[in-house]
């Protein structure tokens, strides 16, 4: 099933769950390109979501932090992260899951220690490989054409195995943000005119 959240490109300070019944959405899935300059208004939610960047660049402020944002970066934001977003030079397409947290209360219970929707200041923000985010496009994929609350809960279960687990083919995976925004700057050409 898939929904959309046209509220979500203006500023509102908190978005709550728009399904008619809970139980005939588990889980909604959205993706969004926005064009340069563009993205979505400072918000919170009463729900729990997942994005994770397809292509293009931009910057993602979350709990005042501002995080630059590339092909691969998946982000887990729990209830009450308060964040906005704007695209970069080429544009953002990013992929939306969002699920309420009472919903899954026991997975995150059973798998604390692996669970990425855990407390903090920040939510988790990794980078995968090109390989791993084919993965997740595949899953997406798979949970567009039918969205029960079984595939919501094996989605998640993936999601959460994906990402607490460090690959060789993720190659700034475990870094912290400062360097991998770092490294992704001096890895864009327009920096490198110069030689």
């Amino acid at each position: 099933m898939i929904k959309t959240y046209a509220q979500m490109t203006f500023p509102l300070l908190r978005i709550r769950w728009r399904g008619d019944n809970p139980h005939d959405a588990p889980l909604l899935l959205v993706c969004h390109t926005y064009r340069p300059g563009g993205g979505w208004g400072l918000h919170r939610h009463d729900f729990a979501e997942v994005f994770w960047v397809e292509s293009g660049d931009g910057v993602h402020g979350v709990n005042g932090d501002a995080h630059a944002l590339s092909a691969g970066d998946v982000v887990c934001l729990r209830p009450d992260d308060l964040h906005t977003s704007r695209a970069g030079r080429d544009g953002l397409t990013v992929v939306n899951a969002s699920f309420m947290p009472a919903d899954v209360a026991a997975l995150a219970r059973r798998h604390r220690g692996a669970w990425p929707w855990r407390a903090g200041k920040a939510p988790l923000h990794v980078r995968l490989s090109a390989a791993r985010m084919e993965r997740l496009h595949v899953w997406a994929s798979e949970l567009a054409l039918r969205c029960a609350a079984v595939e919501r809960d094996a989605f998640l279960l993936d999601l959460a195995r994906m990402l607490s687990t460090q690959q060789p083919d993720d190659a700034d995976a475990g870094l912290p943000g400062w360097l991998r925004d770092a490294l992704a700057v001096f890895a864009d050409a327009r920096h490198l005119g110069g030689g």
